[in-house]
């Protein structure tokens, strides 16, 4: 087991790999403070998922399923905080990648208008 602290940069770049396996996922982008470059060891990261018309109910069950990927891709290496910490922060960024696939749905819906 590697003995390191996991850095944003090795998240996002977890999230690129499971991402990049799901062939309906047409692109993914980072928003929030990464977009405006002002990003500190504490920001958390605001994903966007782009998915093929007619995938948004799959899109749906990726996001559900990403914690669980990118916990996979991340298991050698040392987390920083507590086993609940750890477990927070993923329910909190499957949450906001559902909205975010909630908002994308109903911007479809709405003929493109968010």
């Amino acid at each position: 087991m590697r003995d390191a602290v996991v850095s944003r940069q090795e998240i996002i770049d977890a999230l690129t790999v499971a991402f990049g396996r799901c062939p309906f996922a047409l692109a993914a982008w980072l928003g929030g403070s990464d977009a405006t470059g002002r990003t500190d060891a504490w920001s958390d990261i605001d994903i966007q998922v782009l998915v093929d018309d007619g995938r948004e109910e799959d899109g749906l069950r990726l996001a559900r399923e990403v914690p669980d990927a990118v916990r996979e891709e991340l298991e050698a290496i040392s987390l920083p905080g507590s086993l609940e910490e750890v477990e927070a922060f993923l329910v909190r960024a499957r949450m906001l990648f559902e909205e975010t696939l909630a908002d994308l749905d109903l911007a479809a819906r709405a003929g493109g208008r968010a």
